[in-house]
């Protein structure tokens, strides 16, 4: 982070100022834990805690600065002396005002932002590696992808940068507009239009619409890199809902893609393999800049190590954007070919146990993502195939329907054996059995399954666990990885 001052920040967040030190300003926190010397802390009051009672454990770290709104500690602080005290209304907001001027002051850097329903995380892994040939680049860690994550991500940028990737979700109290003002993108990839967080969007329509507000004033010159195969995002209809004229670059296996994914070679836990073709105005683009010179770079290959079909759209979205700005075709894909996206342990994480092999996608489930990761199972070498699959959750009025979808395609690709875990995931098994599966066996909840899972594994097989975050399926796969 590059060092700022308490009059900046004070301008910044328009607050009432109370100055008792010239401290400059190296590092922003929101954890008590984690304030180091030269940090600014921000007293955010969330669901379950309000930080303001953690002002007496930053105070012993030697912070200096604190934003806060709570009058009554602010009071009892400028009798103290000693520290910076920004008093605010609201101080969520103004972590997010002082990030916004902080980036906007942050001259002669490239900033491309990541959103969608699925794949984010991945996405900005590739188009990381795809950039690094060129740019020194600075990345979103994990998923830290609210308003709150956004901000931070932003702070914790070593200062020679010159392209941020930043992944930006929006959620119950997220929402596109404030996080496309804090990073104010000069390019952007849509992944997606899924189903995750129907509960507050209510349709996926109106999902679209929010994550499309990502692109609000592009022009021409800045690439807004869509998956064409998803039935909302390849509508022309939605995209002229864009309050901006961006260049749209259209990424899929349709013939009117630019870049168009074709003979896929899907080897489950093994990778996954394609060509691409690109359209007559991205070759000549290419050859405008010198990138490409002959006939045979219509066509390239791509040789994933991840794994997963959905991968080859989440690379292919992470090409496009990387040569849009300037990365010469051959070394972005030199990048992603070697682009290792096992980042979390929980996110398609091949575990190769004694007699069985495990592929732990238990970070997050979709109904997209369960069948991206019922794709993974199948596609690979095994002597059975096992799914043990989880509740959904946050889908709303669409939970049943979301279910019952997993369990039909489940029914189609031909699991040998599905266990359920969850009152919800009960209508995966509904709609797997109504279509054809016999071999199904449901638990109420995860200590039920835990108990029995163990007699229903046999050696050679090769198992999907997935199911979102809160069930904690992972419990699972440690119990399965340890026999």
């Amino acid at each position: 982070m590059k060092k700022i001052s308490p009059e900046y920040i004070s301008s910044a967040l328009r607050c009432k100022f109370f100055k008792n030190s010239d401290e400059l300003v190296s590092g922003v926190f929101i954890d008590s834990r984690k304030v180091t010397d030269g940090g600014i802390f921000f007293c955010i009051i969330g669901n379950v805690n309000d930080a303001h009672k953690f002002i007496p454990d930053v105070q012993k770290t030697g912070c200096k600065n604190i934003v806060l709104s709570d009058i009554n500690w602010a009071n009892k602080l400028i009798d103290e002396g000693g520290t910076n005290i920004y008093l605010v209304e609201d101080t969520t907001r103004a972590l997010m005002d002082l990030a916004t001027k902080y980036f906007a002051d942050w001259k002669n850097i490239i900033k491309i932002g990541v959103t969608g329903s699925d794949g984010k995380t991945s996405t900005k892994e590739f188009l990381y590696s795809a950039l690094s040939s060129k740019y020194r680049v600075g990345k979103t860690k994990g998923n830290f992808n609210s308003e709150y994550g956004v901000a931070l991500t932003i702070f914790d940028f070593e200062d020679d940068i010159e392209v941020a990737v930043i992944e930006m979700g929006v959620g119950d109290t997220t929402r596109m507009g404030d996080l496309r003002n804090i990073v104010d993108p000069d390019g952007a990839i849509i992944t997606n239009i899924g189903t995750s967080h129907l509960e507050t969007f209510k349709t996926r329509e109106n999902l679209a619409i929010e994550k499309l507000k990502i692109a609000e004033g592009f022009d021409k010159k800045n690439p807004l890199v869509v998956n064409s195969d998803n039935d909302i995002l390849g509508s022309e209809k939605l995209l002229n809902l864009i309050k901006g004229d961006p260049y749209v670059i259209k990424v899929g296996t349709k013939n009117n893609s630019s870049y168009k994914i074709y003979d896929i070679k899907d080897l489950g836990i093994d990778g996954i393999k394609c060509k691409l073709r690109f359209s007559d105005d991205i070759i000549e683009k290419m050859k405008k800049a010198g990138k490409t010179s002959n006939k045979s770079s219509e066509v390239a290959d791509l040789n994933l190590r991840a794994i997963g079909r959905h991968n080859l759209l989440n690379a292919t979205e992470a090409l496009a954007l990387a040569v849009g700005i300037g990365v010469p075709l051959c070394d972005a894909i030199e990048g992603i070919n070697k682009t290792d996206i096992n980042i979390n342990e929980k996110r398609l994480d091949i575990i190769r146990a004694k007699d069985w092999t495990i592929i732990n996608d238990t970070y997050n489930a979709s109904p997209e993502s369960m069948i991206a990761g019922i794709d993974v199972l199948i596609n690979s070498k095994a002597s059975r195939y096992v799914s043990i699959l989880g509740d959904m959750l946050e889908l709303g009025q669409n939970s049943e329907e979301g279910h019952m979808i997993v369990g039909k395609y489940l029914a189609c690709k031909g699991v040998d054996l599905l266990i359920t875990v969850g009152e919800r995931a009960r209508d995966i098994a509904r709609g797997a059995r109504e279509n054809g599966i016999r071999n199904i066996i449901e638990y109420k909840d995860l200590d039920e399954a835990k108990d029995n899972i163990r007699r229903n594994i046999c050696k050679g097989d090769l198992i999907l666990i997935k199911a979102s975050r809160g069930m904690m399926l992972e419990n699972i796969a440690e119990e399965l990885k340890c026999i």
